[in-house]
C-alpha cells in the first residue's frame, strides 16, 4: 500500500496526489503517535521523562487530530466530495 501511495504522489493526477500526500502524512504521524505514546508512558513510569514532555505529547496528539480533520474538510471542498 505504501508503494502505491508513493506512486500516486509521483505520477498521479492532482486529486490523487493531494489525497495520497494527506494519507501518507496522517498515517506516518499516527504510527509515530502510537509508538511514541507507548514509549513515553514507559519512560514516564521509569522517571526518564517529566510532566512537560507528556503535555507536549498530548499537544502533538491534538494537533494530529486537527490535521486529519482539517485535511478531510479541505479535500472534500477542493474536490467536491461528499
Amino acid at each position: 500500500m505504501l508503494g502505491q501511495l508513493l506512486d500516486l504522489v509521483r505520477s498521479g493526477s492532482p486529486r490523487e496526489r493531494a489525497t495520497a500526500i494527506a494519507v501518507l502524512v496522517s498515517t506516518s504521524a499516527a504510527v509515530l503517535l502510537v509508538v511514541g505514546s507507548f514509549a513515553s508512558v514507559a519512560a514516564y513510569y521509569r522517571g526518564v521523562v517529566g510532566n512537560t514532555f507528556m503535555v507536549g505529547l498530548l499537544a502533538f496528539a491534538v494537533c494530529w487530530m486537527a490535521f486529519v480533520l482539517l485535511g478531510d474538510v479541505v479535500l472534500a471542498r477542493l474536490f467536491g466530495a461528499e
